[in-house]
């Protein structure tokens, strides 16, 4: 009996080998089987990944392009799909699955750029379950462009402008083309209907041309339409014209005050301010008449660049001229990432600040205009600068201070430099406001 019973439980025992063999063989198929399908959405999530990425790419590409406004909307759309190809196809590694053709929907009223693409990756052990392709749709929408801009231009009229630089080309030809290529990126030719960008001009020698303005300004006093510097508790501010803040006129002084280079004969610029517009025509045939005399007050054309956006000065422009307050500089509470409105200013120079006729030199007077314009306690204005033509060491160390940050200060040898800084800025103020 007790023999019987062994020979029972020795065979049990083999039996029993034999079951885990097969539950072992059940187990590492299943295993198998959850690797491979691991592998396959694996394959498909890097696939997703890679045409996400192109698609993301495209947008920010064809919402550049809107706000560029050189291009139509089937343009932009045709730009869109090739980024889309473009990056899908190069970055390196092979693709593991196919897309289609990327559906390009844009809006440039409300900024919006919308890109759907179709993603089907074939499977390797899922298809054990019958299925032989994963789907991995991607669908990419950004809404681009609704901050505003208010940029002022002071821009260099003085004698100096008439000479010719390293391309044989005048100074004040030089910045007329240079100018056009700026007002034509900041102001498409495709743009929404409501105000979106608005640009001002300051120019100025050895006074500043307030045209159809002067009398109001300079408390009907200016004979020539120009104007001067302010005196008082007043400068180097942005205080509005009022009660004993007007801009002193030039009476009888045949020189200025200021020895920066000897002293200066003082000149009234034929160039008139332009306050803010978005009329394309208006700004280029308007500088385009611009004629070059005259001395370098470049302090009076930063301190007209920032009355031309400062809100204190809207009753004074009035019409669709006014600038928009200073509150809607800051950044939104909603999202964090971009403010309302974008305020700045580009100086442009040829020559040292070297004319002033009250409160100090040129040079001075400048710099304290630009710390008072960089302070944000209750504002956002942003300031470029340009050295143009190669001027003296001091005229450089002026404009390097007035800039916001270092890479918003250029130099200029000529004419093709200059048009580059031009166009530089210009894509940066649209870069801001392309915030998604």
């Amino acid at each position: 009996m007790q023999r019987s019973l062994i020979s029972f439980t020795q065979s049990f025992r083999r039996d029993e080998g034999g079951n885990v063999a097969i539950i072992f063989g059940l187990v590492s198929t299943v295993l198998l089987l959850a690797v491979g399908i691991a592998i396959d959405l694996a394959r498909t999530t890097n696939m997703h990944a890679r045409i996400a990425a192109a698609a993301d790419a495209a947008t920010l590409a064809a919402g550049r392009a809107m706000l560029d406004g050189k291009l139509s909307d089937g343009e932009v759309i045709e730009l869109a799909k090739s980024y889309v190809h473009g990056n899908a196809r190069n970055s390196g590694r092979s693709m593991f699955g196919t897309y289609g053709d990327p559906v390009v929907a844009i809006d440039r009223e409300t900024g919006s750029v919308n890109i759907d693409v179709g993603v089907t990756v074939p499977t390797t052990a899922a298809r054990i379950s019958g299925v032989n392709e994963l789907n991995a749709p991607v669908s990419v929408a950004a809404v681009f462009g609704q901050s505003d801009v208010e940029v002022a231009v002071a821009l260099d009229v003085t004698g100096s402008m008439t000479e010719y630089g390293p391309d044989w080309k005048r100074k004040i030809d030089a910045l007329k083309s240079s100018f056009e290529t700026f007002v034509t990126k900041m102001l498409p030719e495709h743009k929404p209907d409501e105000r979106k960008v608005r640009i001002a001009v300051a120019p100025y020698s050895s006074g500043v041309n307030l045209g159809n303005f002067a009398k109001r300004a300079s408390n009907n006093r200016s004979r020539d339409k120009c104007v001067i510097e302010r005196t008082g508790s007043t400068a180097a501010t942005d205080t509005a014209v009022g009660a004993g803040a007007y801009f002193k006129v030039h009476e009888d002084q045949p020189n200025d005050i200021d020895n920066t280079e000897g002293r200066q004969s003082y000149t009234c610029p034929n160039a008139e301010i332009i306050p803010l517009t978005d009329n394309r025509e208006t700004l280029i045939q308007a500088v385009n008449g611009y004629r070059a005399s005259g001395s370098t007050s470049g302090h009076m054309g930063i301190q007209w660049a920032w009355n031309l956006i400062s809100p204190k000065w809207s009753g004074f422009w009035g019409g669709n001229s006014q600038p928009d307050p200073y509150e809607r500089t800051k950044k939104l509470s909603g999202n964090g990432s971009r403010p309302e409105l974008v305020k700045a200013i580009i100086v442009m120079s040829d020559g040292i600040f070297n004319t002033s006729f009250h409160n100090g030199d040129s040079a001075s007077q400048a710099a304290k205009l630009c710390n008072a314009i960089k302070d944000k306690a209750d504002k956002e204005i942003i300031v470029f600068s340009i050295a143009f033509g190669d001027p003296p060491s001091k005229a450089k160390q002026t404009l390097q201070q007035c800039a916001s940050q270092s890479d918003y200060y250029a130099e200029a040898s000529g004419g093709r430099e200059l048009s580059a800084a031009f166009e530089k800025f210009a894509g940066i103020l649209n870069k801001l406001r392309l915030a998604q």
